[in-house]
């Protein structure tokens, strides 16, 4: 069967070495509370392995042109896409999600800026004056790309101020 190349919008090839790792939980911030866990324990040669594996398993199912969400820190790979790279920030204070801009910055510069943006993890995971920076940059050719009501817990975050999201978030400032 001939199809066209498919696009995956919206993924994390840095997480790769993670399947199968993280229990399954009903809770999406005790899911992310692991992942973030887990991630944090990985060495750099599984990371890398991790990549190169979720690169294989994205090629034999056909994509050819990837959105990868990666964070600055993470070492860029090649790969065979046609792809854009959005270097996702966060930071619990402003001094430290500019600090996150300043070295996905240094990423692009690195990158000539070819393939590579900088956009806000999420609209809870970024300090307001940050965030709007982030907005103010976006063009049509330089997008923005991040999570947005993906479930229960950030519903209940933004519209009812409760849930275990508004917990954490609130506890950690």
């Amino acid at each position: 069967i001939l199809i066209p190349g498919l696009v995956n919008a919206h993924c994390h090839l840095e997480f790769s070495a993670l399947r199968g790792r993280i229990p399954s939980t009903h809770s999406f911030t005790e899911w992310v509370l692991q992942l973030l866990m887990f991630n944090y324990e990985l060495s750099p040669e599984e990371r890398k392995r991790g990549i190169e594996e979720g690169i294989w398993e994205l090629v034999k199912g056909g994509t050819t042109t990837l959105a990868n969400h990666q964070s600055p820190s993470i070492e860029s790979i090649t790969t065979p896409f046609r792809e854009r790279i959005f270097l996702e920030i966060g930071g619990p204070t402003v001094a430290r999600a500019r600090e996150n801009v300043r070295q996905a910055e240094e990423v692009i510069a690195r990158d000539q800026g070819e393939r590579c943006v900088i956009s806000p993890h999420s609209l809870y995971s970024v300090p307001e004056p940050v965030l709007r920076e982030l907005f103010d940059r976006s063009t049509d050719e330089v997008p923005l790309s991040f999570h947005l009501l993906e479930n229960d817990e950030e519903d209940d975050f933004f519209r009812k101020k409760t849930g275990c999201l508004y917990e954490l978030l609130d506890e950690r400032g």
